[in-house]
């Protein structure tokens, strides 16, 4: 933000301001100071949680005509640029202080805590245990390389297993449509008897080389 004028870029670089207007209202948050934030864009389930499905399949739909948005909010995570200042080379633990000292904490835009030291020691864990993606650690001695991502962050993937049955398989268009096969996932106990041998769903992919050159059902 610069002079009370606030751009929203994407990663590659492309400007999407228009696109998510709510993010504005960050400017009477940093009463005409000039910044320039890292951070993402995040849809927030009822519970809490960030939906980026939500955010993903607007962008996807809307190339069909207008379509209801949901409610974005703008989580900044790293400070850049302050005051004419370019704070990119200090290390992260006084980008940090700085980004904090800003007090982000409205319905559009937050500067989520960080932990440091003991307090990060759980932390992977308590994100897995709540459904949450993972963790992104970072070196406080670290200046902020942009453009990339340095090897001073590391990204802890909160990762999960299922078990599925292939029921079926259909081929595609040659160059046009991917082949199609099915899962059927285990419904849980207690569920209606009629469903019980499982929910079926297309997923786009390539069939098993043992089953080209035939259909499933």
């Amino acid at each position: 933000m610069v002079d009370g004028a606030v751009c929203v870029r994407t990663r590659p670089g492309r400007e999407c301001t228009d696109e998510f207007p709510e993010v504005a209202a960050i400017a009477d948050a940093l009463e005409g100071r000039s910044v320039i934030l890292d951070g993402e864009l995040v849809c927030l389930d009822s519970d809490g949680h960030p939906n980026f499905a939500a955010i993903r399949g607007w962008l996807l739909r809307r190339r069909g005509g207008p379509r209801a948005k949901p409610p974005v909010c703008f989580m900044a995570f790293d400070l850049l640029f302050l005051d004419g200042e370019k704070v990119w080379t200090l290390p992260y633990s006084e980008r940090r202080a700085r980004l904090d000292s800003l007090e982000l904490d409205g319905q559009s835009s937050r500067a989520p805590r960080h932990f440091v030291g003991d307090e990060a020691a759980g932390l992977a864990g308590a994100t897995a245990e709540r459904g949450l993606e993972g963790v992104i650690y970072k070196r406080l001695d670290a200046p902020y390389e942009p453009g990339r991502r340095a090897h001073t962050w590391l990204k802890l993937k909160n990762r999960t297993a299922r078990e599925y049955a292939v029921s079926g398989w259909l081929p595609g268009e040659p160059g046009c449509e991917p082949d199609r096969y099915y899962l059927a996932q285990p419904l849980p106990e207690g569920r209606p008897a009629a469903r019980r041998h499982g929910d079926v769903r297309a997923v786009a992919g390539r069939a098993p080389a043992a089953a080209r050159g035939r259909r499933g059902a």
